[in-house]
């Protein structure tokens, strides 16, 4: 069984890595450096720089389009994907797979490394995701789909707490105040009030304390 997975990983290996000699990727200004550069290249990798291509100032979508006809991946950390989006959509129309380092401050050998890291995941999911999507990838090499062909944001469905409803504070207010006044409201005088639903219980003592406010008034009336 042993020899079995040694070799299956092998085999393994030597598909990604031929995915990876077959891949040409595009590297974005906003995340080009020299080290990056040699160090993806001395790995044997195809690499195509935005800047022996384009002008500086051109729109993205421009080069996106290009990188969309020439099947190239494109590697970025542009920020503005995140908020921007028009860009994010001028990305999927183009029909490219792209992969942002999403991890900032970092410096470019840093950078290179953690591009390094992930290649195996960014040979993993070109395999098979369909084009085009954008995945993110930090700092450790841990790549995550994050806009599908479709345009499903996968990461934001991970993350409840980015979707969470405000109603649901309000209606864990209410709750909360239910049972402190439930708490608070002399059992013996309310019957079953042991029994049914917090909001039964709620009204049960609310209707109690407007009784009780009443009785207090008319006492005081009395007494003047």
């Amino acid at each position: 069984m042993a020899r079995r997975k040694k070799t299956s990983s092998k085999q393994s290996d030597t598909n990604i890595k031929k995915r990876l000699e077959e891949t040409v990727f595009f590297i974005d200004r906003c995340i080009y450096s020299k080290a990056l550069f040699q160090a993806l290249n001395g790995l044997g990798l195809n690499i195509e720089i935005h800047d022996n291509h384009f002008e500086n100032d051109v729109e993205d979508p421009v080069w996106l389009i290009e990188c969309g006809k020439n099947n190239w991946v494109v590697l970025s950390k542009d920020k503005n994907i995140k908020k921007n989006v028009v860009e994010r959509q001028a990305l999927l129309n183009a029909g490219v797979a792209a992969f942002f380092l999403t991890t900032g401050g970092i410096n470019a050998e840093e950078t290179a490394q953690a591009l390094i890291k992930a290649l195996k995941r960014i040979a993993n999911l070109i395999q098979i995701q369909q084009k085009p999507f954008i995945a993110r990838i930090n700092l450790k090499g841990e790549v995550k789909l994050w806009i599908d062909h479709k345009g499903n944001d996968h990461l934001t469905k991970k993350n409840p707490e980015k979707e969470k409803n405000p109603d649901e504070d309000q209606n864990k207010d209410r709750q909360d105040h239910c049972q402190q006044t439930a708490d608070i409201c002399p059992r013996f005088l309310i019957p079953g009030i042991r029994r049914g639903t917090m909001r039964a219980k709620f009204f049960a003592c609310q209707k109690w304390a407007f009784a009780t406010f009443a009785d207090l008034q008319l006492h005081i009336f009395r007494i003047n």
